[in-house]
């Protein structure tokens, strides 16, 4: 499922709604399965990377996918040991039954839900190869309040200071779904496993940055279903551009973000300036053309002319 759409806030929630009215499968099901392929996922990163894993846990379904990966990895035999942004008696519904699962299975549960809990887990996380971050789901706007800001930033350090790999479920934390904006602080992940698709957050730019490796596991809505809901909820492909299409917000950095991105698409890619200035477009041909991509078209355009809303994004790249 690898090549799904990238789908929206508003079309996952749609999603959702139809795979428990339409095909009966209850919220439980659908996070067990995420969290069971998130667990392997992780088993498939090398055994030395897998042998000590920190789980990161917040509030709300996200945290429920997490618990459930841990359970999984505890049932592989990993070192694991879950860091709870709040204590259980915050949680409700799916969440709840997969938190106290993971606590009566004995699993090692650290509450870092203040600054001094964080302080006091600090060095058993420094410790772990694998950080799983479980914080923030799709639904999430508005900045990151600064407990989970300390939490994202303790998150990052692992991976900046240890080298220790970071797998985020679904999207980074802190990355808004739809605009792959950070909303103040985000996870910078190595490996990002999406859940029966990839957020469009992180397909595009700076998102995309965030996400780094982008792979989608199976957790049991049936692919025509996913299908149907491709670009329904998204303006660039309502307007009539193609699925996997890469969408880049440059903003003023306009040649480093298209040479990411053409990094990404390859020779033979198609960018289209919005409200740029030749300046801009020539700094985005160049960096294109260093990155390789050999045969890309650019032409500018505005926003009048183009299915493409003010705002969102001064760059299209496809393949």
């Amino acid at each position: 499922m690898d090549d799904a759409p990238g789908l929206t806030r508003a079309e996952l929630a749609r999603l959702d709604r139809l795979a428990c009215e339409e095909y009966g499968l209850p919220g439980a099901v659908l996070m067990e399965n995420a969290g069971r392929g998130a667990a392997e996922e992780v088993l498939a990163l090398s055994a030395d990377r897998a042998r000590r894993v920190a789980v990161i846990a917040g509030p709300g379904n996200n945290g429920g996918d997490a618990c459930v990966l841990a359970r999984h990895l505890a049932n592989a035999g990993v070192e694991i040991e879950v860091f709870a942004a709040n204590p259980l008696e915050e949680l409700s519904g799916d969440a709840a039954i997969m938190r106290r699962a993971v606590e009566r299975m004995g699993i090692p549960v650290h509450d870092v839900s203040s600054e001094a809990g964080l302080a006091r887990a600090r060095p058993a996380l420094e410790r772990a190869t694998v950080v799983v971050d479980g914080l923030l789901g799709t639904g999430f706007r508005g900045e990151v309040r600064p407990k989970i800001a300390r939490l994202i930033e303790a998150v990052n350090a692992c991976r900046r200071e240890r080298g220790a790999a970071i797998v985020a479920l679904d999207l980074p934390s802190g990355l808004d779904a739809d605009r792959g904006v950070p909303l103040g602080v985000a996870i910078e992940a190595e490996l990002t496993v999406a859940f029966a698709a990839p957020k469009i957050g992180t397909i595009l730019y700076p998102g995309a940055r965030h996400t780094g490796e982008l792979v989608v596991v199976d957790i049991g809505i049936p692919e025509e279903a996913i299908a149907s809901f491709a670009g329904t909820g998204n303006p660039f492909l309502a307007g009539g551009l193609e699925a996997g299409e890469r969408v880049v917000d440059v903003g003023c950095g306009a040649g480093l973000d298209t040479l990411i991105a053409a990094q990404r698409v390859g020779s033979g890619g198609r960018v289209i300036g919005v409200d740029m200035t030749p300046a801009m477009l020539d700094r985005a041909r160049a960096a294109a053309v260093s990155a390789g991509a050999d045969h890309v078209e650019l032409r500018q355009g505005y926003v009048e002319d183009l299915p493409v809303p003010t705002g969102w994004a001064d760059l299209v790249i496809s393949n």
